[in-house]
């Protein structure tokens, strides 16, 4: 088919060509540009997101020790257990209960603390108190520091 055109046709015909795959590298170069931005934003949104993951993960752990010092983690499976069974409610009469148990272990705990701390000033008067907790399973107080 060339042969029988003449020159001047076939080399537009081939310049039209290479103009298209030109035309079509420089598509794709853009596409490529964008697509790495996107996947740049992308990245960054997973590392925001990746360090506010570990933040909460941090939380969980603090509200877990805390729960488990203040001896409320036997309460709280109690009122998971309750709160599930029921499909998301808790009825009154748990709730009070629930309210009761805890009122009771916090107040043993502050007790508990409180004599801790007395005992610890009248025998250490000049020295800063500092509470470490060492087992964020034990709730009592022989593994805290005093």
């Amino acid at each position: 088919m060339y042969r029988s055109m003449p020159l001047a046709k076939q080399l537009k015909q081939k310049e039209e060509v290479i103009h298209h795959l030109y035309s079509s590298i420089d598509h794709l170069e853009q596409r490529i540009s964008y697509e790495e931005n996107q996947f740049q934003r992308l990245r960054k949104n997973y590392d925001e997101l990746e360090k506010k993951n570990d933040c909460l993960k941090e939380n969980i752990n603090l509200y877990k020790q805390f729960v488990s010092l203040l001896g409320l983690d036997k309460i709280f499976r109690r009122f998971k257990q309750i709160f599930q069974r029921e499909h998301n409610t808790i009825n009154a009469y748990d709730l009070k209960e629930l309210y009761h148990k805890a009122q009771n272990a916090i107040t043993r705990v502050l007790s508990s603390l409180k004599e801790k701390i007395h005992y610890f000033e009248e025998k250490h008067p000049n020295e800063s108190l500092e509470i470490s907790i060492q087992s964020k399973n034990d709730r009592q107080y022989r593994d805290m520091e005093l």
